[in-house]
């Protein structure tokens, strides 16, 4: 079996998916020899025995992933394959990314003396809720479409901060910006790392399984700030070896 990215491919082999992955680059990363964790877990973990229809697609925010024309298609699709057993979703790390990041933190930091002092009134708690509504959505579209599915996500990991890709990078830029002591950094990363774990795990039960990923890597197994390399996802996937393989016995 594969990982498919186009459905009508899918179709043409004349396959229904066993797994429905939903998310953002750690699902759909497009560097060549990297792979990512969708790949990593189709062959390390379930050695290529089942179908996976893929709609993941960087950049993505989960509260995008449950509004507009993608909560049509994550729909649409629950309710066309009765044989999707699991749902595999990536979603949160872009909703703190980038020009987001710069939303939660004050526009100047530099004369702070802890890094709870460099968020704005309220967040990242604020930030972090916004998530949560998102993923309680996500629990009512599987309920409504596909309600024996289970939903498996994740919370990343602790980024290697300043690592780029060429010229690209999604956190210490923006924390430059804002004028953040590099010694409060690493700890606004945790901050919303394992503030996610908090918010996954009051969520888990019947149908839902988080599997808690912060913790896992090392320095040398970040590709860039944001992504693992090869490695870094094969030490991942491992992560959920315990949990995925009940859910498509």
């Amino acid at each position: 079996m594969t990982v498919y990215w186009d459905e009508s491919l899918m179709e043409e082999d004349h396959r229904s998916p066993d797994v429905l992955a939903e998310g953002d680059s750690w699902f759909s990363y497009w560097i060549p020899g990297n792979g990512n964790l969708i790949d990593r877990i189709n062959r390390d973990i379930w050695k290529n025995r089942y179908s996976i229809l893929c709609l993941a697609s960087p950049g993505d925010e989960a509260t995008q992933m449950v509004d507009g024309n993608s909560r049509w298609v994550l729909q649409e699709t629950l309710k066309a394959y009765a044989t999707i057993k699991v749902l595999l979703f990536s979603g949160g790390g872009n909703d703190i990314a980038a020009q987001n990041l710069l939303k939660l933190l004050r526009a100047d930091c530099s004369g702070a003396k802890s890094h709870p002092a460099c968020f704005r009134d309220g967040q990242p708690g604020k930030r972090l809720a916004e998530i949560s509504r998102a993923y309680r959505e996500l629990v009512n579209i599987r309920d409504t479409c596909r309600p024996e599915a289970v939903i498996v996500t994740h919370n990343y990991d602790y980024a290697m901060l300043g690592k780029k890709l060429l010229w690209m990078a999604w956190l210490d830029p923006y924390m430059e910006l804002a004028r953040v002591p590099g010694k409060f950094r690493l700890g606004i990363v945790a901050e919303f790392i394992n503030g996610f774990a908090d918010v996954l795990s009051g969520l888990s039960g019947p149908g839902f399984e988080f599997v808690k990923t912060s913790g896992t890597l090392k320095k040398a197994d970040w590709a860039n700030e944001l992504h693992p390399n090869r490695n870094g996802f094969r030490k991942l996937a491992r992560r959920f070896r315990k949990t995925l393989p009940v859910h498509l016995a």
